[in-house]
């Protein structure tokens, strides 16, 4: 779903489609300087952000969701507990107006923030 890159120092992520997110978990260690953790607590760190990028994500739908779009993406998270990925990426380009466009700028912010908080 995801492909990082670097341009003027800052962290990109490009929208691809069926793309696991974890590598920008992965990418958020490697820059913070975190790669030499123990691997417990590497392991630890890597799912928390995981876990921090889908519900930012979630959060992103949500805040562009009218009550009625909202509603019957509640349904459709409802389905199973991992909705269909092509029922999901139909929905949100039917209800939000450039959906990769708004999930890619918030989860820009989102890497640079947590990169910024590690090296602190």
């Amino acid at each position: 779903m995801f492909n990082l890159f670097k341009k003027n120092n800052e962290v990109k992520s490009e929208i691809k489609e069926d793309e696991d997110i974890s590598p920008i978990a992965d990418y958020i260690i490697s820059e913070s300087g975190l790669n030499n953790l123990p691997k417990n607590d590497l392991t630890v760190l890597r799912d928390g952000l995981i876990m921090q990028i889908n519900r930012r994500i979630g959060l992103i739908i949500i805040d562009n969701l009218n009550e009625a779009a909202l509603e019957e993406y509640n349904k459709l998270l409802g389905e199973s507990l991992v909705p269909d990925p092509k029922k999901l990426e139909l929905f949100l380009q039917a209800n939000i107006v450039d959906c990769s466009e708004k999930i890619k700028m918030g989860l820009d912010e989102f890497v640079n923030q947590a990169i910024a908080s590690f090296k602190k």
